[in-house]
């Protein structure tokens, strides 16, 4: 039990340090990482995932690594105790989402399989209930991956399990993300206009998304430029204002706006080939929250 906790313990401070960016020292872990290679943790499956689960965020991984960790996981969770499923899944879930945020694309996949188990598994609800963030989430992972069909067929199967009062909200961005994705953006932006988000962080995803939606049909018809823009101008604007949101994220979504602005100016301008290679140099300089997208949309030009 104490191993246990220890190691539960070093991981949450392990994600804690990438937020804040500070060191904090956790006692006798080194000691407890001897013991369990030194045999003890054969003896008891869940101590040894905790500390798979730490070198992870101490040292970073390969997906190939990754993968093998994430088996590891897949091939004990029917023994462990509702605890270590919840604490194993949404760890290995952190980390693969972070580093997909970061452009690396091929951490994707292992999100959803993970997603997947959860369900599976019953470890994403609470109680029968799904929370509206989970839901929203694997709608959109599992429509960005091109899994349409299996996509509407979660919304249709989980959308019951919500909380009723968080129920429109998560069911409309689903449904706003699926068709963002198949490429129906005069769809998602209706979903997204016509739905009065009040959630705040479902406002903002809403409003991010309905953005890259207004690029998308930009890209199409040079004539959405001045809505675009008009929305990329109030976008920041609530960025800027809201003190709710934590410095890291705000500066994903104001850089994200930033090269956004600078990428459909280049466009209308026919400036595209000169700023090319600028616009990549500032998405691999600093955080966005898009940046596989961005570098997926500007590479295709």
């Amino acid at each position: 039990w104490y191993f246990s906790e220890k190691l539960q313990l070093a991981s949450d401070l392990k994600v804690f340090e990438n937020i804040v960016s500070k060191s904090v020292n956790v006692r006798l872990k080194d000691e407890i990482i001897n013991e369990l290679e030194s045999g003890m943790g054969k003896k008891y499956p869940y101590l040894n995932l905790y500390q798979q689960i730490l070198s992870i965020f101490e040292t970073g991984t390969t997906i190939k690594n990754f993968k093998k960790k994430l088996d590891v996981f897949f091939n004990i969770v029917d023994s462990l105790s509702t605890e270590n499923k919840q604490f194993g899944l949404f760890h290995l879930l952190n980390y693969a989402i972070n580093e997909s945020n970061k452009g690396l694309y091929e951490f994707r996949t292992v999100i959803l399989d993970i997603y997947k188990l959860g369900l599976e598994k019953e470890i994403l609800l609470e109680r029968g209930v799904i929370s509206d963030g989970t839901f929203i989430n694997i709608a959109s992972v599992a429509s960005g991956l091109g899994e349409y069909n299996w996509t509407l067929g979660f919304i249709k199967k989980y959308s019951p399990k919500l909380n009723s009062d968080m129920r429109g909200e998560a069911v409309t961005l689903s449904l706003a993300f699926l068709n963002f994705n198949k490429k129906d953006h005069g769809k998602a932006t209706k979903l997204l206009l016509n739905y009065p988000f009040k959630e705040f962080n479902n406002n903002i995803i809403a409003k991010f998304l309905l953005v890259r939606s207004y690029f998308e049909l930009f890209e199409e018809d040079a004539s959405y430029y001045d809505l675009l823009n008009s929305y990329i101008v109030s976008f920041n604007k609530f960025i800027r204002r809201e003190r709710n949101i934590p410095k890291n994220r705000k500066a994903w979504y104001l850089n994200s706006l930033s090269i956004l602005s600078k990428f459909s100016k280049a466009i209308l301008n026919s400036e595209i080939k000169d700023m090319k290679h600028k616009l990549l140099d500032e998405i691999e300089a600093k955080p966005t929250a898009i940046k596989g997208w961005l570098l997926e949309k500007i590479n295709t030009i």
